[in-house]
């Protein structure tokens, strides 16, 4: 079963603290999700994956996703993905986020596909575009929970 995820992150430099909201879309019908990260994310790319991280997990543990084979996410965060597809040595603060990932996709034995998506588009008719502001605004409101 394929499925298609829409993530995004909020994330606040003066308080790092960080929000996330997910969109799920899958045979079974839609999914959404978004609140405060419990950990304190050290950036944005960070909190991006962190916020993947959630979705991915939520997916392992909901009764209606347990047959998926392959998820496509989309995000606006480029850098989320190169560092989870690639790496880099240099930026460590977002290992931890993408070795948490690493290790729930590994449990799950699916197919990933990453898809970069523009944010913060005026022109929101298409719904890949019309999810990712929803999105955005969530994570926004989730980023300023107590």
């Amino acid at each position: 079963m394929l499925i298609t995820i829409n993530t995004d992150a909020s994330w606040c430099p003066k308080e790092k603290c960080g929000g996330y909201a997910f969109w799920i879309s899958s045979p079974w019908g839609k999914f959404k999700k978004w609140g405060k990260l419990r950990l304190n994310p050290l950036d944005s790319t960070a909190a991006e994956i962190m916020t993947m991280c959630n979705a991915l997990s939520y997916v392992s543990k909901h009764k209606d996703l347990k047959g998926t084979t392959k998820i496509i996410f989309n995000t606006d965060s480029s850098w989320g993905i190169a560092y989870i597809e690639k790496g880099n040595k240099r930026v460590r603060q977002w290992d931890y986020p993408k070795n948490k990932f690493k290790s729930i996709l590994k449990k799950m034995d699916v197919e990933v596909e990453f898809r970069d998506i523009k944010a913060h588009q005026r022109d929101i008719t298409q719904p890949r575009l019309w999810v990712n502001a929803w999105a955005d605004k969530m994570a926004k409101q989730g980023r300023k929970l107590k």
